[in-house]
């Protein structure tokens, strides 16, 4: 079922206890001789999924509720303020003050952390099918892509490789944006993944580069739209995967 809010942890969540819930019964029910072997990845990948949902939630939110206007006037100054309020959470329990050149650290932090934290959903995901299938890869090759490879040579039919397939076959999929943005970040110039606007004038927030995100428009970079796309794909894949593997378990 497709979700009406982008924000919409509640759902993710239940979808990933729905998960654990229906793996352990599974192979419980089924008993094989490694059934301990198992239940270990099963229970890592739930609490892993967790905690990176709630992260994806709280930088979403937290970039969300820049006042770009403020931000950009506050850049601007010469000298600049010495601190002021770069966001706070929605309830107003928490409030960050910070000074310009911290505010705009702390914003491509919150960005790379986002985008590592969708990617790295792949990540646990991957780990998870490779230990219950017992597909055999190693070290770095444990991958979704590789996953999903090894899953179409067993099974081609199997709906795990119809959820993945078009995921990888786009170059704007959103782990695919996701991994260019986090990959650009932590192994180059982390300030060049953000398209800063120029002038006093500012008022929007910047924009991802367009090359990180293929095709997209200028409107769907600009991190006010794009991160609550991206928290949505990812949050849309936890439920979608976890429909799919509840009802397919096996390869």
């Amino acid at each position: 079922m497709r979700r009406s809010s982008l924000s919409s942890s509640p759902l993710a969540q239940q979808a990933n206890q729905d998960l654990y819930a229906a793996l352990r019964a599974h192979f419980q029910g089924a008993a094989p001789a490694n059934l301990t072997s198992l239940l270990s990845p099963i229970e890592d990948a739930y609490n892993s999924v967790k905690n990176k949902i709630n992260s994806l939630e709280h930088c979403e939110r937290l970039i969300r509720n820049v006042k770009w206007v403020d931000f950009w006037a506050l850049q601007s100054q010469t000298p600049p303020t010495q601190q002021y309020d770069f966001t706070s959470v929605d309830s107003g329990l928490m409030t960050i003050r910070l000074n310009p050149d911290e505010a705009m650290s702390l914003l491509f932090v919150l960005l790379e952390h986002l985008t590592s934290c969708t990617k790295n959903l792949g990540d646990v995901f991957a780990v998870l099918l490779n230990d219950l299938w017992q597909l055999g890869l190693r070290g770095a090759g444990v991958n979704l892509g590789s996953v999903n490879n090894a899953a179409r040579h067993r099974n081609q039919g199997h709906p795990i490789v119809t959820l993945l397939d078009p995921i990888f076959s786009a170059q704007a999929s959103w782990l695919n944006v996701a991994s260019n943005i986090r990959n650009k970040s932590q192994h180059r110039d982390a300030t060049t993944i953000l398209v800063i606007p120029v002038g006093r004038n500012a008022t929007e927030a910047p924009y991802v580069d367009s090359a990180l995100y293929p095709g997209a428009n200028t409107l769907s970079r600009r991190l006010d739209h794009f991160c609550p796309w991206l928290k949505d794909q990812a949050f849309q894949f936890v439920e979608d995967l976890s429909r799919v593997l509840s009802g397919s378990p096996v390869l």
